[in-house]
């Protein structure tokens, strides 16, 4: 894995001792002029002093060589020369000490030579593998003035006293939690008499036996660790020092340190980040996170921009609208982004910016992908949310969305394009749609007869009509007042049923504008199975168009539209009842009379009903049982004892009639005989 080693690794040495005067004694680098000075001078005597037994540690870069160099120096007492000293260093290439997790294998390679035995010094190194950090430290107060102090001023030299609790310890665990590219340019020294830095390689941590001794080296710009160090920014830091990588900082920092050039100036905010992005510090501190990746650079910190993404996701629906542009702007460019992020942002930009959402989509980025698949995921609900909110979304969204196009409460939308909606609407769900509009109680009749025709809108009221107040439907039957030739085309395929549109038909044709076969009449059918609510005057209109068609020749069933009509068309006349319009279409079919007669309404009914059973010679049968009303039968039996030929038919009746178990016909062919005798 990227942040263990996870195999042995070899690496260069050298030993720096007296040898007339300080310098290389043996090794197995090879090395540059300038690497080679800055090690002769870096593995000399830090200074005056007594050293301390175990030595003191140095860690620098050599550019040239691309290695880091750890080396432990001791005093060498045993040579000639008073202040000589033994340095043994360890030369790790910066790919090897990025894999590295503790020092501990490194350190344990140093050792002072013993004897004038130094071929073991001419060798390569190998590492040992090892996959655990190094121990934890104790000494929290410690811990937190120097992190303070290194992080909280980047730009100035630390220097700190042994005597108050800074150590090598404390020094190599800050170095090894550093992301690899800033570990490898991080230079320390954990003794020294004098500030080891050049004018071009600031050392960024010096220890000295005591705070006393640090005014004496009267270092420029330097910062002694205090309690005036401690940073509250920078406790996960400290934590981490006290329990390695509990929380997972070391990882978060290797993935965001690498990309980012500001060195240790960069750990303040990618603390801060880390302490959002894990949950240290509330949703309502996002703002801090952020100004912290302005801080070291938006672009360059791609990990810890989507660190901060990845948590502000988590509760996208309480993040305020600065917060959600970062995450919207990571879904724009990232084109490997979580999908179920992108998709969450989107959502969030739907019910927050309808018209953003809508725009998106028809752009390139990544974005639209997600908002492509957030669209044909989300429920109806929230896409109406959005419409009602920006109704001038409605028709992109409709076009991907036409499932919306079936849903009522789409319609009734106020500023709804209802145009525009329906531009992009599929034509089998024509009738389906008509429906929901319909139902909705808005005014799209015209528009969904403009889109659609007359038939899905025929087809829609026939479903939907019978469950509706009255009055949604009057602009929906105006629009097909005027589409006869297509409610009749209805009516012949057997559809029409609804009684409102049987009206509307009636009102907007003739009745004998459909012709019909033997023993069936279309107008008759779709009666039988007429629903919906007319009003009286609208029921009258309707019996006196059945009668006057039954009183036609194109209907192939009169007798039967005569049965359905007669009674009811009688009982309106003789009550006064009867619409003009009504008694307009039955006029038409009435034989010339004296004028004395022509006030009686109901008995030139009565003529002509009796007149045509005779002209047409209509089963004696159905005469008989024409109307339920006695009184009304008997005089329409009447009416045809006016002539031989009703004499005659009268009789085919009564014959028919014999042996009949019906008390009824019974009845009524004893009133015949009566008649005829």
């Amino acid at each position: 894995m990227a942040d263990e080693l996870a195999s042995a690794f070899r690496c260069q040495q050298t030993l720096h001792g007296y040898g007339e005067g300080h310098r290389l004694l043996v090794g197995s680098a090879s090395l540059s002029a300038r690497d080679a000075r800055t090690m002769l001078v870096l593995s000399d005597a830090a200074g005056g002093g007594i050293l301390p037994g175990n030595g003191y540690l140095t860690g620098y870069p050599l550019i040239e060589a691309a290695k880091y160099v750890i080396a432990r120096t001791w005093s060498a007492p045993e040579m000639p020369r008073p202040g000589c000293v033994w340095t043994h260093s360890v030369l790790v290439d910066f790919s090897d000490l990025a894999a590295l997790r503790s020092a501990s294998p490194i350190l344990t390679l140093l050792r002072r030579p013993i004897s004038n035995d130094r071929d073991p010094y001419s060798q390569d190194l190998l590492v040992a593998s090892s996959t655990s950090s190094d121990p934890s430290i104790s000494n929290a107060q410690a811990a937190g003035e120097l992190v303070g102090a290194v992080y909280g001023h980047p730009t100035r030299k630390v220097v700190a006293g042994l005597d108050a609790g800074y150590d090598e310890d404390l020094v190599v665990h800050l170095w090894m939690q550093q992301w690899p590219k800033l570990r490898r340019s991080f230079r320390f020294c954990t003794f020294a008499s004098n500030d080891r830095s050049t004018s071009s390689e600031a050392f960024d941590v010096q220890l000295v036996s005591t705070t006393a001794r640090i005014p004496r080296m009267r270092i420029l710009d330097a910062i002694v660790p205090s309690r005036e160090s401690l940073d509250p920014d920078l406790a996960p830091i400290v934590e981490d020092l006290l329990e390695p990588d509990a929380e997972g900082l070391r990882r978060f920092l290797r993935g965001s340190g690498g990309e980012i050039a500001g060195g240790r100036a960069a750990m303040c905010p990618l603390a801060r980040i880390f302490a959002f992005v894990y949950g240290r510090s509330p949703l309502s501190q996002v703002s801090g996170a952020i100004a912290a990746l302005e801080q070291i650079g938006s672009l360059q910190a791609v990990t810890a921009r989507k660190s901060i993404v990845e948590r502000l996701a988590q509760d996208i629906e309480s993040i305020d609208e600065r917060s959600l542009e970062l995450v919207l702007n990571e879904a724009r460019s990232d084109e490997d982004l979580d999908r179920s992020i992108a998709e969450k942002a989107s959502g969030e930009l739907w019910r927050r910016q309808p018209s953003a959402f809508a725009r998106a989509l028809s752009t390139k980025e990544p974005l639209s992908n997600a908002i492509e698949a957030k669209l044909a995921s989300m429920d109806e609900g929230a896409l109406l949310s959005g419409i009602e909110q920006e109704p001038a979304v409605a028709p992109e969204i409709a076009r991907r969305r036409q499932d919306l196009l079936r849903s009522p409460k789409l319609w009734s939308i106020p500023g709804l394009d209802g145009e525009g909606v329906l531009a992009s609407a599929a034509g089998v769900l024509a009738a389906d749609i008509v429906a929901s509009m319909i139902v909705s109680g808005a005014d799209h009749a015209d528009l969904a007869v403009r889109k659609f025709g007359a038939s899905p809108l025929i087809e829609a009221i026939e479903k939907v009509g019978p469950t509706l107040e009255p009055t949604k439907l009057d602009t929906w039957l105006r629009a097909l007042s005027n589409r006869g030739d297509e409610l009749s085309q209805a009516l012949s395929a057997g559809t029409l049923s609804f009684m409102p549109l049987l009206l509307i038909l009636a009102r907007a044709t003739y009745p004998d504008a459909a012709r019909s076969g033997a023993g069936i009449d279309p107008w008759l059918e779709a009666f039988k199975r007429a629903r919906g609510p007319v009003s009286r005057e609208n029921e009258d209109y309707l019996n006196a168009f059945l009668l006057a068609r039954a009183l036609g020749w194109q209907s192939g069933a009169p007798a039967a539209l005569m049965k359905s009509s007669v009674e009811a068309v009688h009982r309106a006349l003789a009550e006064g009842r009867m619409p003009a319009a009504g008694w307009g279409l039955l006029y038409q079919r009435l034989p010339w009379v004296a004028p004395w007669h022509e006030w009686d309404r109901c008995w030139r009914l009565r003529q002509v009903v009796a007149e045509r059973f005779i002209e047409r010679d209509l089963d004696a049968v159905d005469f008989a049982n024409l109307v339920d009303d006695p009184v009304l039968w008997r005089e329409l039996a009447v009416s045809m004892t006016r002539s031989s030929r009703g004499e005659r038919y009268l009789r085919r009746v009564r014959d028919r009639l014999k042996g009949s178990s019906s008390e009824i016909e019974r009845r009524r062919m004893a009133e015949i005989e009566h008649l005829l005798s």
